[in-house]
């Protein structure tokens, strides 16, 4: 209600003040109608679906912006009727949906397709009625929802076609209960039940989960990662096999509600095949362990028998040279004693024929008696020497060991030496320590051993030889060495001079000190100890051998 003051009016006739009041109050109306429409103008203006008011033949009253910009301008528009307007098919469409609408009172809604400049777009319209034979048509461009609402089709379709080609099970269930909503037919085949006995159940219903708790495992990873694959679980189909599979899980929504989409692969064939190839690996694995160890075998009896072979060769060889020696140092020697005896038996025979009636004592000289006992000495040392060393091939040299001290065994050598020293006008000088620890050693065979040495440096030297003993302690080892100021030999000739070897005929004495070289070794080496010889120039030839302690 509109109130006015009364000195608005004073004055004033009443007819005139009544007059005033209606116009007053006439002007208000219109300035809210206008008010109310322009604001009802901008809500439409705002809506950015195009908004047309037709009349129930089909003309067009009014529109909104939208709809001017889409028609370019108003005027084309305006009094003007659908069927001139757009394609006949959609304006027969649009006039019934109008009658429709005019008829019934009630909402209206209808979809169609128009050329435009931009291809072939779809609508949606929808009519209300907004006054006396007329309708208010709101239309709205639809293609981005038909096209995703295609595409939304096309995927579905395709989830479909491999959700039912698929050749491993696949299923849908729900997330918080695990009740199946949907199973593919490689499910079907796989556990044995029929699709209506699997749908609106759960696993545990149909007992498929062997360890219940596998299920909690598998929502436990796709809360952690968000996604499971390839884990392994074991499921009990219908007729109770246990089957062996790997399952890959997410989460879907369906509906706004979580559900869970799950693949399974069958791998009871390959875990049974992996189980037969490990089981054949570990067979295989004992048999090249077997043939590993028949070779190693193989191998060991090969190398056994070819060291056998060789010492056996080396035996044969050794046999060989002892043989050669033993034939050409007796019967070298024993010719040259028959030789000799020859020629003193002829010697006495043409003095004897030259005075007849001689007694029969025949007188001798005695340098020829001389030759005759040198020779027999020189053949009986041999054949010592010959023995001992048949002893050592056949069997280990026999010793007597007993526990002596070193310095002390050698000084009584050295004594009992003296007179072939002194017959070769020959010195010694003793550079032993005082201190030496005790050996195990044979005294016979170790003496035999330094007059051995000692007649190989008489024998290759003139008179007037110098000789100096010395022995260290080393390693375990009693070192001992013997050194003269004779001739010097090459350091080859002082290699092979211990061994077994055939020296030239006319060298004197040469196969029977080689003999008692080879033999000195022999005596050494049975101690436990090592000989040889050193050459040093302009300071002669130095023997050394070891004995342990």
């Amino acid at each position: 209600m509109i109130l006015f003051k009364d000195n608005l009016f004073a004055g004033r006739s009443k007819e005139r003040r009544v007059d005033e009041i209606v116009k007053a109050q006439n002007q208000q109306l219109i300035n809210r109608l206008q008010a109310t429409e322009a604001q009802y103008q901008a809500i439409l203006n705002a809506i950015p679906d195009c908004i047309f008011r037709l009349t129930r033949d089909g003309n067009y009253l009014s529109l909104n912006r939208e709809a001017a910009d889409m028609a370019c301008f108003e005027e084309t528009l305006i009094g003007k009727n659908i069927r001139n307007i757009i394609p006949t098919d959609v304006a027969t469409l649009m006039q019934g949906i109008i009658l429709k609408t005019l008829d019934t009172g009630n909402l209206q809604v209808c979809e169609y397709q128009l050329s435009t400049p931009l291809g072939m777009r779809d609508y949606e319209a929808r009519l209300v009625v907004s006054g006396v034979d007329e309708v208010l048509a709101i239309v709205r461009d639809i293609t981005e929802r038909k096209q995703t609402e295609i595409t939304l089709r096309n995927l579905a379709q395709k989830f479909s076609t491999a959700f039912n080609c698929s050749p491993d099970p696949i299923s849908i269930s729900t997330l918080k209960e695990g009740r199946y909503i949907e199973v593919n037919d490689s499910f079907v085949r796989l556990s044995g039940y029929a699709r209506d006995e699997v749908i609106d159940r759960t696993a545990f219903e149909l007992n498929i989960w062997v360890n219940e708790s596998d299920r909690t495992k598998l929502l436990h990873e796709l809360q952690t990662q968000g996604v499971v694959r390839n884990t392994e679980v074991l499921f009990r189909c219908k007729s109770g096999k246990i089957i062996t599979a790997q399952v890959s899980a997410e989460v879907i929504e369906l509906d706004g509600i979580p559900h869970l989409l799950v693949i399974t692969h069958d791998i009871t064939e390959r875990k049974q095949t992996e189980v037969k190839l490990r089981q054949t690996a570990r067979q295989q694995a004992k048999l090249y362990e077997k043939l590993a160890d028949l070779n190693a075998n193989l191998e060991n009896q090969v190398e056994e028998r070819t060291a056998q072979l060789q010492q056996k060769i080396q035996e044969i060889a050794q046999m060989q040279r002892v043989k050669d020696v033993v034939l050409h140092t007796v019967a070298h020697d024993l010719r040259t004693f028959v030789i000799g005896n020859l020629m003193v038996l002829e010697n006495i025979g043409e003095k004897s024929s030259l005075v007849p009636n001689t007694q029969s004592l025949i007188s001798v000289p005695r340098s020829i008696i001389d030759r005759m006992i040198q020779g027999n000495n020189r053949q009986l040392a041999m054949l010592d020497s010959l023995l001992d060393i048949h002893s050592c091939q056949e069997q280990k040299l026999n010793l007597h060991q007993e526990l002596v001290p070193f310095g002390g065994l050698l000084e009584k050598i050295i004594a009992n030496l003296q007179p072939l020293l002194s017959e070769n006008q020959s010195t010694v000088i003793n550079l032993l320590p005082p201190d030496l620890p005790l050996v195990m050693a044979d005294k016979t065979r170790l003496e035999k051993v330094l007059l051995n040495l000692l007649t190989y440096s008489l024998q290759h030297n003139p008179p007037g030889l110098n000789f100096t003993i010395n022995a260290t302690v080393e390693d375990g080892m009693i070192r001992t060495y013997i050194q003269d100021n004779g001739v010097t030999m090459s350091q080859a000739d002082c290699d092979r001079l211990f061994d077994l070897q055939i020296r030239d005929p006319q060298a004197p004495c040469s196969t029977a000190i080689c003999l008692k070289m080879y033999l000195c070794r022999q005596i050494i080496q049975a101690h436990g100890g090592q000989i040889g010889a050193t050459n040093h120039p302009q300071q002669g030839l130095t023997f050394w051998f070891t004995l342990p302690l």
